[in-house]
């Protein structure tokens, strides 16, 4: 019997070095996930201690679904600008939650005028 094992190494994203752990993180709203060894993800904390210490928690909010937005916003314009920036290669088919959330980054400081 063939037996298959697949190992996934972690790769820090600063500097190539093994990574420890995975960190969620939000700018703007828009969320991030950044692979970091222990250096620098201690690093990273010391960064942010003076914003933490200053900030307020923030409530989780439910995410939304990606049909959900698409059906308040233009679904036929998200696929129009998601076909032009090289996110979709079919004018068919569900909007995928990256294409919606690339269209609203993109849009976020346009819409706000």
């Amino acid at each position: 019997m063939l037996k298959k094992t697949q190992v996934t190494e972690l790769i820090d994203d600063i500097d190539g070095t093994p990574a420890d752990t995975s960190i969620n993180f939000s700018v703007g709203g828009i969320p991030y996930v950044i692979d970091l060894s222990e250096a620098n993800l201690r690093e990273f904390k010391a960064v942010l201690a003076p914003y933490i210490k200053h900030g307020r928690r923030a409530a989780a909010r439910k995410p939304r679904s990606a049909a959900g937005r698409a059906k308040r916003q233009n679904a036929a314009e998200i696929r129009a600008w998601g076909i032009e920036k090289g996110y979709l290669k079919s004018a068919r088919g569900r909007l995928g939650t990256t294409v919606i959330a690339a269209y609203e980054a993109a849009h976020q400081n346009t819409d706000a005028q």
